[in-house]
């Protein structure tokens, strides 16, 4: 892929932030929770992003959840561990999800839970990337290898990300929309 590259509105409005919640990307950023590097903003340099970062920006906040107000706020995963979890998932990919058009890629972890004999229960967390078929297979084989049963799921769907970013890029007439082959995860 080209090293296409935008500034920080376009990011916000291709990431889905908007520009009216700057403040929430930004509060992001001074707690080192952003899915990919950036620069030191003291040296007074801009910072531009390119769609492969819109997209685990995206991927990072679908996990994060949040959505809703009061008690009907949808809650995710701490943006700490949202950002662990999908730089990991980038490694473990057999293709990059913006260079995928299927829709079947998710990222996501599962709590494992193992008693040995004679020892108090202890829980473990496996991430988990892939097409969405595989997931069930991937459960029952780390349930096998590990001896653990699993006890929970979260999950985010990784081709959405990757559409959302996409299409939101080509609707502002973005260059990053046209060249999304990214080749290898």
């Amino acid at each position: 892929m080209k090293d296409i590259a935008m500034r920080l509105a376009p990011f916000l409005e291709v990431t889905g932030i908007g520009k009216q919640k700057k403040e929430k990307f930004n509060a992001l950023r001074r707690h080192d929770n952003l899915p990919f590097a950036t620069h030191d903003a003291d040296k007074g340099e801009w910072q531009t992003f390119t769609l492969d970062d819109a997209f685990r920006m995206r991927l990072m906040l679908d996990l994060v959840g949040a959505e809703g107000e009061g008690d009907d706020t949808l809650h995710g995963l701490p943006p700490s561990y949202a950002v662990k979890l999908v730089s990991n998932a980038m490694g473990r990919f057999d293709r990059h999800p913006l260079s995928s058009l299927d829709g079947a890629l998710w990222a996501g972890v599962a709590i494992f839970e193992d008693t040995p004999e004679g020892a108090e229960p202890y829980r473990y967390s496996r991430w988990f990337a892939g097409d969405l078929a595989d997931l069930a297979a991937w459960i029952s084989e780390m349930s096998k290898r590990e001896d653990g049963t699993p006890v929970r799921l979260f999950a985010a769907n990784a081709s959405r990300a990757a559409k959302f970013v996409r299409d939101r890029a080509a609707e502002r007439g973005l260059p990053e929309a046209r060249d999304f082959s990214q080749g290898e995860a």
